[in-house]
């Protein structure tokens, strides 16, 4: 396994098929990735011919996606288990390996089988999820070089940072959160929500559940009312958060003014006298933190 800096190139120059001269391959403007000029102190330059591609926009979307590939961590080879051998090439894993220094999501090369052990040997390389919008032209500053002993969330919050927005990253992980099997049940003037499990793109968290017996505005519970659960979390740290109830869907749900709020299901309280309710889930579309509101 090693990282491709020593290796990479820095600049590129894209060469694409231009419809303006009579369809000739001709150089558009070099793509410069600053971060990796600088780490290196030196131009390190290549020439890539994009042979069907007649847009110089695209050209150099794929050149820049030719430099970023060129630092990524690879070659990663892992000799498995065969119960890994349905894995097949493209195919994205995360890699979770401390003894290596790994913590980071990989793309699967190429593999192979050995017919006596049926053990497989897989040749991946590191992918870093902040690169696409670099890559694409969505933001104007490279995420940083990866790097052994560096996580997957850790790169892309840096390339969060780097593109002056240092929240956006965990807001997004929030939003895009799922809630694991959970109970939800209520009697006319208590709700009680069990323990579970709340899965993020990077990680899992346990969320310890509570009894909840007023609402977000410390008023007792109404019977034969829907309320809409959720917590604020902003270290996604899980464990005994702080529990709230509310009757507004939105008030539920991630916001401009509530960031790190996650969504946690609804339930009806029952009836005075009844024999108490069921709920569960997240409160739609999403199992995260929902939708901003309009």
């Amino acid at each position: 396994m090693s990282n491709n800096a020593t290796t990479g190139i820095n600049t590129g120059i894209p060469k694409y098929r231009s419809p303006a001269h009579n369809w000739e391959m001709i150089d558009a403007e070099p793509v410069v990735n600053s971060t990796f000029l600088t780490e290196d102190g030196e131009e390190k330059r290549e020439t890539w011919p994009c042979n069907f591609v007649t847009d110089e926009d695209q050209a150099s979307q794929l050149v820049a996606y030719h430099i970023w590939d060129s630092r990524e961590l690879a070659p990663i080879t892992l000799v498995c288990m065969p119960r890994l051998r349905a894995y097949r090439p493209g195919e994205c894993l995360h890699l979770d390996l401390p003894e290596l220094g790994l913590d980071t999501t990989a793309i699967i090369l190429r593999r192979e089988l050995d017919p006596a052990t049926m053990k497989v040997k897989l040749e991946l390389m590191g992918e870093t999820s902040a690169k696409h919008a670099y890559c694409l032209g969505l933001t104007g500053t490279a995420p940083p070089t990866p790097a052994i002993g560096q996580t997957a969330q850790e790169r892309d919050e840096l390339a969060a940072a780097a593109n002056g927005d240092p929240n956006g990253f965990v807001e997004t992980l929030i939003r895009t959160s799922n809630q694991g099997p959970v109970s939800i049940t209520a009697t006319h003037d208590e709700i009680t929500v069990g323990d579970h499990d709340r899965e993020y793109a990077d990680k899992s968290v346990a969320v310890t559940g509570a009894v909840i017996d007023q609402d977000d505005e410390g008023d007792p519970l109404i019977p034969s009312t829907k309320y809409f659960l959720y917590y604020d979390d902003e270290d996604r740290a899980g464990g005994a958060v702080s529990w709230k109830v509310t009757t507004d869907f939105y008030d539920a749900n991630q916001s401009p003014a509530a960031p790190y709020r996650h969504a946690s299901g609804y339930i009806f309280t029952d009836s005075v006298g009844g024999g108490g309710t069921g709920g569960g889930g997240s409160t739609p579309p999403g199992t995260g933190g929902g939708e901003y509101k309009p």
